[in-house]
């Protein structure tokens, strides 16, 4: 287990910036792990997540070596470690981030290199250096998200596979989130999945697969901060009774689905892309 935490700069066109980031890791507790074969109905999320990830996954070998970039407190490493033995590794420019991911490799038992640095100027010897580079609500956090993919694309090998995970903040969680908490919708670029695909054909990269994943799922939309009083009660309220309605949706799912998210009602939005051999 190695980490490296220099002091790293805010990264350019980035809208929720390092300090923010730093706040919200030392605020929240980690993130359960990532577990696609519970029986837990609230597990269904994973189950949807897994479902499509495995789907790009297949065909490729055991040890393929994976970098996720915004790896604070991930759950995402160790599940791919033990979902596909994968060689794990992860970026991320807060330092409390790389401590805490760090911390939970080591207490999964799970080896991995963790880095902290910027993406725009990452470690020379990950240049091309991986077979997957994955990032789970990240690029939507820059103002240009076509950079942003390229310059993740420089670490993936010739042929290597990128994966794009973001919540949907074009369909009815963005707007529920503009609604509930503007700030941390503004902190957002709202990108539906054929504008996430092109923005990746952009970067040089061919699309695989674009598809809305999870119907409904208010568990995305973030209260956390508001100023203390009856308006956040009530918003609180509000959003435990539309995370009920969701779980309920996931149950119809389960039993009379699967249902095909769309534009409106997916809560993510998953691009899978190649990067050519030449």
């Amino acid at each position: 287990m190695s980490g490296s935490i220099p002091s790293v700069p805010a990264m350019a066109g980035d809208l929720a910036g390092r300090e923010y980031w730093d706040r919200v890791w030392a605020d929240q507790q980690f993130p359960p792990d990532i577990a696609p074969r519970g029986d837990s109905l609230w597990l269904h999320r994973d189950r949807l997540l897994h479902r499509s990830i495995a789907r790009a996954m297949a065909g490729r070998p055991a040890g393929l070596r994976l970098v996720e970039l915004g790896c604070a407190r991930s759950a995402w490493l160790p599940y791919f470690a033990r979902e596909f033995s994968t060689q794990i590794a992860g970026l991320d420019y807060s330092a409390l981030g790389v401590q805490q991911t760090v911390q939970r490799l080591k207490a999964s038992g799970i080896p991995g290199e963790v880095r902290c640095a910027d993406l725009f100027d990452p470690p020379e010897d990950w240049i091309e250096a991986f077979d997957v580079v994955s990032w789970f609500g990240v690029v939507e956090h820059f103002d240009d998200t076509a950079a942003a993919l390229r310059a993740a694309a420089r670490l993936l090998k010739p042929g290597g596979l990128m994966i794009t995970e973001i919540p949907n903040m074009a369909g009815l969680i963005g707007w529920m989130q503009k609604t509930l908490n503007k700030p941390v919708y503004d902190i957002h670029v709202p990108l539906t999945a054929k504008q996430l695909a092109a923005h990746h054909r952009s970067a040089g990269l061919q699309v695989v697969s674009s598809e809305y994943i999870v119907p409904i799922d208010f568990g995305v939309v973030d209260i956390e901060h508001l100023p203390a009083g009856l308006g956040q009660r009530i918003k609180a309220r509000l959003l435990f009774g539309l995370r009920l309605l969701a779980g309920a949706v996931w149950w119809l799912d389960q039993r009379i689905g699967p249902f095909k998210p769309g534009r409106v009602t997916g809560a993510f939005v998953l691009v899978t892309a190649e990067k050519p051999l030449a």
